[in-house]
């Protein structure tokens, strides 16, 4: 999860310090997710945050052996 979060920061900077970051790993695929609280770079809005949430889901590579000969 360390590199999710390190292109989360390269991408937002420090306004994803509210943000979490989680993942799973299953046999046929792997899930990455992030949620929290965005800090708006609008000057007058003061500290508002704005709610956020994503997913993605990957299938893993795996090898199918052709017909045999």
């Amino acid at each position: 999860m360390s590199h999710t979060r390190g292109l989360l920061e390269a991408g937002l900077g420090r306004s994803v310090d509210d943000v979490s970051v989680g993942g799973a790993e299953g046999t046929d695929a792997v899930s990455v997710e992030a949620q929290g609280r965005l800090r708006l770079i609008i000057p007058w809005a003061g500290d508002a945050r704005l709610p956020i949430a994503a997913q993605s889901v990957v299938s893993k590579e795996r090898f199918r052996a052709g017909p045999s000969r």
